[in-house]
């Protein structure tokens, strides 16, 4: 029996999850790992390979190379994470444009900035997004807005294939987080008059 595409992206999320709280454990009971992973900021999987011998445990041989690429680019992100920085607990950010638009709330990013980065990064091709990120994630723990490793993995995965859907979402993200809602009800009128 075929499966949705909505099941396929929640179980695809649930298994970048149950892989990001394993590289987490990792780089927190682990300093050499850390380390390993932490040498592997901006660069490709196939360039990667100090961090083979602690991610190839937590990817099954049956990943695709677009998973595999997003998952070594977000393991090396998690490594370069600061101790102290905010966790992706609670309300996390929906994507990277809703930690962007939290960054601009908090007044760490002018909002011009964060939608020029923004804009900037959803017209590149997944290996130049996964190249600019090791400062944007800096930037952005600089300014306690928590990012939801899981979602950019499957961003990430999915970005050569689907990248106007994920930019869409992250633009919407961005505008929806950071600005302020001043009580504005959405339009919920049908504007199509033969569907009545």
């Amino acid at each position: 029996m075929p499966t949705s595409p909505s099941s396929r992206a929640t179980s695809s999320l649930d298994a970048n999850r149950v892989f990001v709280a394993n590289v987490e454990r990792l780089c927190r009971d682990d300093k050499r790992a850390r380390a390993d992973l932490r040498r592997g900021r901006g660069l490709r999987y196939d360039q990667s390979h100090g961090m083979h011998r602690h991610l190839v445990k937590y990817i099954s041989e049956h990943a695709s190379a677009d998973t595999r690429e997003a998952r070594y680019a977000v393991a090396a992100l998690i490594a370069n994470t600061p101790t102290d920085a905010p966790a992706a607990t609670g309300a996390v950010p929906a994507s990277l444009g809703a930690s962007l638009g939290v960054a601009v709330r908090h007044g760490a990013m002018k909002p011009d900035s964060a939608e020029a980065t923004l804009h900037l990064l959803t017209r590149q091709q997944r290996a130049t997004v996964a190249r600019s990120l090791p400062a944007l994630a800096r930037q952005l723990q600089r300014a306690d807005a928590a990012i939801d490793w899981a979602r950019l993995v499957d961003d990430l995965a999915g970005w050569d294939r689907d990248r106007d859907r994920i930019a869409t979402r992250w633009l919407e993200h961005f505008y929806q987080t950071y600005q302020p809602h001043d009580n504005a009800q959405p339009d919920t009128t049908n504007p199509d008059p033969d569907s009545e």
